[in-house]
């Protein structure tokens, strides 16, 4: 017991000592540029491309799965390997999904960042090209507040993410895309715990209604090892105040903690995600079907 506590110091110490040359370095940044008067042509610049619309039109994506691991990737490919958390996507049952067929894909779990899905989807490294020959052309939808973070926006549209309302999900089916959307959603991410997954699946009904009026097959994905990454969340829900800032705005606000210095990883575990065999969903049109038409389906 002792031996062990010993050993754990000079790796907290790292990480205290790492954390703390970020920050200053950051805010010495931040103060050199404020100081300048740079900083608000800076901010006043970057106000502008929030008006181009790429949540809806994803036309600022710039990276492709197709064309191999961008070297961000790469880097973070072996740092993960070398920790014993390989990274891979397979198919439930061995099969392909079709280049002929377009799909609705339901992402699960939320977790607080989806880290591990997000890396098995967005890079041909870990094999997702085999069971998804046409991945370029899938569009993740994400809540519409995530646009209006800086940084992060930006990091989406890179990716091609979009808002996932339901009209700009139906624009991309409509243009021969493959949409993917969280059904769990802010929910879903409330319930992240390490070990396990809670999913909120039962009352959502949206995915569903989507994949009827364009034809689109249903596809479940699971990512196996997702939650247990390192990511906590603290509770917000001091005095209620969290359940009633996810009731009324739809937003839920975790604080992170328990990561390797600036890396979101903080043990090993397997990471992998699991393609459902997709299920064959008849094109129905808008309003073309029935509430019982959608439980049918859900039930699936």
């Amino acid at each position: 017991g002792t031996s062990r506590r010993q050993g754990r110091l000079p790796a907290l110490s790292l990480v205290l000592a790492s954390r703390t040359c970020i920050f200053a370095v950051i805010a010495r940044l931040v103060l050199y540029v404020s100081q300048s008067g740079v900083v608000y042509v800076l901010l006043g610049l970057y106000a502008i491309s929030y008006l181009d619309g790429g949540e809806r039109t994803g036309l600022r994506r710039i990276y492709r799965v197709r064309y191999g691991c961008s070297w961000p990737y790469r880097v973070y490919a072996r740092l993960l390997s070398h920790c014993g958390i390989p990274p891979r996507v397979i198919s439930d049952d061995g099969t392909t999904l079709s280049s002929d067929r377009q799909y609705v894909l339901g992402l699960h779990p939320h977790g607080i960042f989806p880290l591990g899905l997000q890396f098995n989807l967005g890079t041909s490294f870990t094999g997702v090209n085999r069971v998804f020959p046409t991945v370029d052309l899938l569009r993740v939808g994400v809540a519409s507040f995530c646009f209006y973070l800086p940084i992060l926006r930006e990091v989406f549209l890179a990716f091609g993410v979009v808002d996932a309302s339901r009209p700009i999900l139906s624009k991309f089916l409509k243009a021969g895309h493959h949409v993917a959307v969280f059904p769990g959603g802010a929910r879903e991410a409330a319930h992240t715990e390490p070990g396990g997954a809670s999913l909120v699946l039962a009352c959502r009904r949206g995915f569903v209604k989507l994949a009827l009026e364009h034809g689109a097959d249903l596809v479940p994905v699971y990512t196996f090892g997702d939650n247990d990454l390192g990511l906590r969340a603290a509770s917000m829900d001091v005095f209620g105040l969290g359940a009633l800032l996810l009731r009324v705005t739809g937003i839920w606000m975790p604080l992170f903690f328990n990561g390797y210095a600036v890396l979101p990883c903080a043990r090993r575990c397997a990471c992998t995600t699991v393609v459902g065999a997709p299920l064959r969903v008849e094109r129905r049109g808008a309003g073309g079907y029935t509430p019982a038409d959608v439980d049918r389906e859900h039930a699936r």
